[in-house]
Formats: C-alpha cells, structure tokens, sequence
C-alpha cells in the first residue's frame, strides 16, 4: 500500500482523511509492539540460556576444585618415596551422598628437591559434568613438603646413673630397684659410702672405685685402681689398676692388670693378675698370676699359680701350687691340718718345701714356661660422654623467659599455646586493680614504665601464679642473671630459661630448661608432662596443684597444644615431656663456650622426670629423683657430682604415656618434628 498517494489524493476529504491517520497509527504502534515483543522474548531466551550455560559451568568448576582439594589431601597423606613413584593419570572419585562425581588428574609430573626433600606435583585436574554436558580444566603445582623427623633421642638404660666427671654417692643415699639391675656408668672416679641398694648391679667407670662398709655391687669395672673396704664386697671385680679389699667383705671373683691385696677374711672363688697377688687373710679357691703370689695368714687355697715365684708362709692347706719359677713353703714340716700340699710343681727351685713322696718336686724345665694361664689383659672401659646443651631444644619451648635489657623488663616468647598466635611476644606486668583485684605478672604487650600493663585490657593469664592474685611469683636479679620462681604453679608444658634459676617451693608439671645452672629449695614438687597425663596438661586438673581452682582458671583455657590432642581428647606424650630439669649449654652468641650446666636439688625437691646437667648434680637435703639422671662434662665446674644427704633415686619410673628412659639427644640441635604436607603453588586454567 502506497500510503503517501492515500494520503494526497484529492478524491479523498479531509476528514476521511483523519480517520485513515488514526488506523495508520495504529497499525504503527502495533507493529512498534509485535517486533518489541519479539524482541523481548529473544532476550530472555538468551538470558536463559546464559543463565544454563553459567550454572552448567559452575558445577563443571566445582567439581573440578573439589577434586583439586581431594588430590592435595591425597598427596599429604602420602610418604615422599609414594609420592615419586605417583602414576601420570589418575581418577577421583567423589561421593556426597547423593551423586558421585569423576575428576581425572592427568599429565602428572613429580620433581624432587633432592637438598631439601620437597616436591614439587604439577597435574591437570579435569571434571565433565555429564548433565549439563561441560568441563572445566586447570594445571595445579603441588608443594610436597616430607615429613621432618623427631629430634635423635638418647634411650638410657632404665636403671642407669649417667656421670661425666667424679661422682660422690655417700650419706644416706637409697636406690629403689624393685629387684631390677641398677648400674652406674661414669667417666671420672667413683666413691660409695652408705649406699642402700642390694646389690647394685654394676659400676662402669674410665677412674677409680673406692667402696665403703655396706655397699655391695654385682659388678665393678674399673680403668684405675679399686678399693673395698670394711664390710664392701662385690661379685666380679675388674681393673686396669690394682685392685685392694680391707676388712671383712669380699669379691668373688678378681680380675685386674696390676697388683691384687686381699686382705679381707671374705672368701674369693678367682682371684686374677697379670702382675703379683698378695694374700693375707681369708680362704681362696684359685689365684692365678703372672707375676709372683705371696700368701700369709692362716687362710686355705684351692690351687695358686704363678708365672713368677709362689711364697707359702702360712700353715693353711694348698693342695696345688704351680710356679715357672721358684715355689717357696712355710716349713719342711708342712703338710697342713688336711694333708697339703698333694701337688707342687716349679720350674725353678722347691725352697723350704717338705719332700713327701706324694709332692711332685722341682725338675729343671720340668714343664714348660708359659704352662701357666694368665688371664688376658684387660680393655678399658669406653664412656659414652653426655653432651647436654639446651639450646638445642630451644625451639621446643612453650614459654621462652629472657629478660630484655633495653626494656628492663622480664620477657616471654610464646608458642604452640592454645588461643595464642605463635611466636607473640609478651612482658611480664602487673594490673593494680581489675574487678576488684590485683593481678601480678600477667603476660602483657604494652607496659606504662611503672610496669603495670596497659594492655590487654583484661588480665590475659600468667607463665605461673603466686599464691594469691596479688603475690607475684617470678623475680629476676640483674647482677647474677637469675631467675628465681616462687609459685604456686607453673603453666603446663615446657618452659626454657634464659640464665640461671632459682625454684623455690610451689609445684610444676612442667619440663622446664635453663641456658645456666638450675637450684631446687624450700620442697620443690616437679612433675614432667608425660607424667601429668591429658586432664593436667590438657584440662586444667589442678589435683595436683597447691590452688587447683586457680590452676584451672588459668591454664584450662591455655593449654599447650603440642602436648594436647583436643579432638580426640588425648595426650600427645613427646621426648621432651620425659624431662624434669634440664641445665646448661652452649649460647647462639659464643658457640664455643659451655655456660651454666650446674643442678642443685635441695631441701626436700622431688622431682618425677629426667635430670639432665650439662656441668655436675648436687643432691642434699631429702631429695627424691624418680627417672633417670645423667650429668656431662662440658661445664667448667672443678668439683664433682655427689648425691648425698638422704637422696632417694627411685628407678622404677613408670609412664602409662610414654618410655620414660626416652629422653631427646641433647647434643644435636633439630626443629620440632612437623608432619608431611601439601600446598597449592600455582594455578592456571586450561
């Protein structure tokens, strides 16, 4: 239709005109409608198919991350050598309980680190998504790091004393055995008086050993001399040195490289020399030497031989005696009160011997020399020194004390705290007044130079509490270096001091370690964590504590979490948490120089754990050790260890937790023990 000649047309009036205007518009505003319509419905098909295509890729990608995160689980719970041998294709399966999804890990790649053990996993992590018939894709480097062990450990013999340097055990000192064998191993001499354990087992040792009346051991082996006297006796006694016995024990069995007196009326089974024996009293069975045997006193003999001469000067009965040189007798009227001698034998001459038909006389080489068997000489005994340094457990600490000299003010690292970020920095502080109390050496982060705490605002909880809020419990003296504890408690886990330290009264069960030397008093009470079990360490269980409300108060809610498996409500028992007192070691700042290292337990101190001393271990006063102990010689101490004054060492340490004789080699510096672990590096989409 031509509308413009309608329009013009003269036929046509102008009103009919108007009419025609009025259709035309709407037949405009119509077709205006129909193609906005049109285009109305093709935008939201469009949209809707936008909106499909988008939800159909989502689920594509979420499968696709949801097997990325799978894989990386998969990977850390691997070991490293599982990882590099991982194939170049796997499949996932993923099940939500409603679906099960199929993610393909392909183009797998494994690089190893060989210096430091990482790996490095580059995958392609692929899912289809079958109902909306898509994929997503991406290329994912995995970081693998492998697991770091635990620190080496030492396993001591669970009835074993460990010395470097000389010991003293004298006094008054009891070791419960419970029957078991109780051996003392020391490199330095030894000294035994009033020691009440029957028998000790053994005494290893590179010096000397002088025993007092009333100790008896099982066996003693000796680098240098022995001495028993009174009523001392021993089993088997071995020495480099000479061996000597006075009074009225005995040792049933002798072997030594140098000289052998007996001079005690206990009876010997053995005695043996590589050099003379002299015997001056007691009934002997065999004596063998490979040098001369002089016998006097009124003593009877099994048999005597010797490589050098034989001297008879008593009357008492030697059925046999054999010398490559000469055999000397009492008298020619000799026999003794059982007919002896039946057998003489010289290869040298027979002075002053009786000439009984029934007595093998001397003939000149009637035998051959070396006919006698001496004994083979022996080897020194190889001490296995103690190296304690501390240090090489500093990053084990759950609570790092120093004291800073720039703030003059006592400082504490923390970590592997429950609630606390590891590695904060604290100072100790006090709060004059909060909800109507005083709180004393709290841990805070700002202090106002009159050492009250600024903030945190509410009173965060302390490293160990004073027997009320308002006491405090930790001091330090600036002139010498020394940290001195007074508490009611101290926080469970594991503490680390910077200096020396003073434990006076209060209870811990806590393994607690100083760079210098450690002092107990006023009845110290310790408990190692491994002997503290999950409520102590974990839950705030004070039945231990002098406060056990407060205890709980403050230490329920901190609790370390390297002791503590919350989850499964377990403790997590560690060569460390076997340690009660650890002293000494080597500072970061002068490697080269051993400082500190010195135990003193005093005044009634038990402690249940481990006691390790770098330099020496000094006991007085009614103290009782319940584990092993052990003292090295790297501090510059020019005295000896001794335990004395009613020290009672209780062997039978026992842990439901842990091995108590396990106890971290302290010689060795090594991080924490951290598990194996996998992280996303890089991600790119395909």
């Amino acid at each position: 239709m031509n509308l413009s000649r309608l329009m013009n047309d003269p036929g046509i009036s102008a009103k009919s005109q108007q009419g025609m205007a009025s259709i035309i518009f709407i037949v405009l505003v119509s077709l205006a409608l129909t193609t906005t319509s049109i285009g109305l419905i093709h935008s939201y098909k469009s949209s809707q198919q936008i909106t499909i295509a988008s939800n159909a890729v989502t689920h594509a990608q979420n499968g696709m991350w949801l097997g990325a995160e799978a894989f990386r689980q998969h990977l850390a719970d691997l070991t490293t050598a599982e990882v590099l041998a991982l194939q170049t294709k796997h499949t996932i399966s993923l099940d939500d309980g409603n679906s099960t999804r199929t993610v393909n890990v392909e183009n797998l790649s494994v690089l190893q680190n060989a210096p430091t053990g990482t790996v490095h996993v580059t995958a392609d992590i692929i899912h289809k998504h079958t109902a909306s018939k898509t994929s997503s894709a991406m290329k994912l480097v995995y970081d693998y790091q492998p697991l770091i062990d635990p620190p080496p450990s030492i396993n001591l013999d669970p009835f074993q004393i460990s010395f470097d340097g000389d010991l003293d055990l004298s006094g008054g000192i009891t070791l419960v055995d419970d029957g078991n064998p109780v051996t003392l191993k020391v490199d330095g001499d030894v000294t035994l008086g009033g020691v009440s354990v029957s028998p000790l087992h053994a005494i290893y040792t590179t010096g000397s050993v002088n025993m007092a009346s009333g100790v008896k051991a099982t066996t003693v082996y000796a680098n240098d001399d022995v001495h028993l006297e009174g009523s001392a006796s021993a089993d088997t006694v071995s020495t480099l040195g000479t061996f000597t016995i006075d009074g009225g024990g005995y040792a049933t069995n002798v072997f030594a490289n140098g000289d052998v007196f007996y001079n005690a009326s206990g009876r010997s089974e053995n005695i043996n020399s590589r050099a003379n024996i002299n015997i001056t009293s007691g009934d002997h069975g065999i004596s063998t030497a490979g040098g001369e045997i002089d016998t006097s006193g009124s003593g009877d003999h099994d048999s005597l031989n010797a490589v050098g001469n034989i001297y008879m000067e008593s009357w008492g009965d030697v059925p046999s005696a054999i010398s490559e040189a000469d055999i000397k007798c009492v008298s020619t009227n000799w026999p003794g009160k059982k007919g002896s001698p039946t057998s003489l034998s010289a290869n040298g001459e027979l002075i002053n011997c009786p000439s009984s038909s029934s007595i093998v006389t001397a003939e000149s080489n009637a035998f051959p020399l070396n006919d006698v068997d001496v004994m083979d000489e022996l080897e020194p005994f190889v001490h296995n020194s103690a190296v304690i340094d501390v240090w090489t457990r500093k990053d084990f600490a759950n609570y790092f004390v120093e004291y800073d000299d720039t703030e003059n003010k006592i400082k504490v690292t923390v970590k592997w705290i429950n609630g606390i970020e590891d590695d904060s920095v604290y100072y100790l502080g006090d709060y004059s007044s909060y909800e109507g109390n005083a709180y004393k050496d709290y841990l805070c982060t700002t202090l106002a130079p009159s050492g009250q705490c600024t903030a945190p605002a509410e009173p965060l909880f302390p490293i160990c509490t004073g027997f009320s809020t308002s006491n405090g419990c930790i001091t330090y003296n600036t002139s010498t270096n020394t940290f001195t504890l007074n508490p009611g408690d101290t926080a469970p886990g594991m503490m680390f001091f910077n200096g020396n330290l003073v434990l006076d009264s209060g209870h811990s069960m806590t393994s607690i370690f100083a760079s210098g030397n450690i002092t107990t008093a006023g009845s110290y009470k310790l408990w190692a964590p491994n002997h503290g079990a999950y409520n102590k360490i974990c839950e705030g269980d004070g039945d231990h504590s002098r406060a056990p409300t407060r205890y709980e108060a403050e230490f329920s809610q901190y609790y370390p979490i390297n002791f503590c498996d919350t989850v499964a409500g377990t403790y997590v028992p560690s060569q460390i948490g076997n340690v009660g007192l650890a002293a000494g070691g080597y500072p970061p700042e002068s490697p080269g120089t051993f400082v500190g290292g010195i135990i003193t337990l005093g005044a009634s101190t038990e402690i249940v754990g481990a006691v390790l001393a770098g330099d020496i271990i000094l006991t007085s006063g009614n103290v009782s050790i319940n584990g092993p102990i052990s003292a090295g010689t790297d501090g510059s101490s020019t005295g000896q260890s001794s335990l004395s004054g009613s020290t009672t060492i209780d062997f039978n340490s026992s842990s439901p937790l842990y091995t108590p004789t396990d106890l971290p080699d302290l010689s060795v510096h090594q991080p924490p023990a951290t598990p194996q672990s996998a992280t996303v590096m890089w991600v790119k989409n395909l």
